[in-house]
């Protein structure tokens, strides 16, 4: 019995752990623009910019600010939405200025088809 109680209990923590882990989105498309920066991310129809989390860091090297787009919260709507939404930066949430040389360093995906 105690056994079985620890194997559940076990269980339960490792889901809860499994939902609240973040996870590099793959985007669709991205654009850079002087004072904006905005990601074409999939969406079921729940996705909010408030899902994602924007990671900055400074390359000292090369002075490009790397940028990494995570997503904290799925989306568990089903909304059929081929192209995703699409969902902005601006320059100054960054802390960084106008201009300053970015590089996004998330993987793409194609967008779905609307067959």
């Amino acid at each position: 019995m105690k056994l079985l109680l620890f194997f559940l209990s076990s269980l339960s923590c490792s889901i809860a752990l499994a939902s609240s882990q973040w996870r590099v989105e793959e985007v669709y498309a991205y654009e850079i623009r002087s004072s904006i920066i905005e990601f074409q991310v999939a969406s079921g129809g729940c996705t909010h910019k408030s899902d994602f989390t924007l990671r900055l860091k400074r390359n000292r090297l090369n002075h490009v600010n790397d940028l990494l787009l995570i997503r904290e919260r799925p989306d568990y709507c089903y909304a059929y939405i081929p192209s995703g939404t699409i969902i902005g930066y601006s320059y100054s949430e960054l802390g960084l200025p106008p201009d300053a040389p970015v590089a996004i360093r998330n993987p793409t995906r194609e967008v779905r088809s609307g067959y």
